[in-house]
């Protein structure tokens, strides 16, 4: 991936998306969002945090593609999300912190967000103490 871009929430990432230009130099993007926090607990002696994280891979679309090329491009797109599920299980694993990582990845299509196409990578992690 030759971009990656940080952002709060889906307003910012429109805005940023906006300014690049359909074609392969600055794609596949890398978007990372800053991370939601969800406290559980019926007290505070038994409430945790959780931070919920959303990553996507994201390539500017062209409408007038065919739907060959775009199947193509899901494809190649679906792999580096793979890639990016299975470093993040082998670096929970090799710092013995899959315990902070909750049950499950999940990996989801994205069609025409602010005419991009690709996929999103959602997760919790669960943080280490409660304050």
């Amino acid at each position: 991936m030759k971009k990656h871009v940080q952002v709060i929430d889906d307003s910012q990432l429109g805005a940023i998306l906006k300014e690049i230009p359909i074609g392969l130099d600055d794609n596949p993007i890398l978007v990372s969002f800053i991370p939601s926090i969800k406290t559980t607990g019926s007290n505070s002696d038994m409430a945790s945090d959780n931070s919920n994280m959303l990553f996507m891979i994201l390539e500017r679309a062209d409408r007038q593609e065919s739907n060959e090329d775009f199947i193509e491009k899901m494809n190649r797109l679906q792999i580096l999300a793979n890639t990016i599920k299975k470093q993040m299980l082998q670096d929970t694993q090799e710092l013995c912190m899959m315990k902070f990582l909750n049950v499950s990845i999940e990996i989801d299509p994205v069609w025409k967000l602010h005419e991009c196409d690709g996929w999103e990578i959602n997760f919790s992690i669960k943080n280490s103490s409660f304050h």
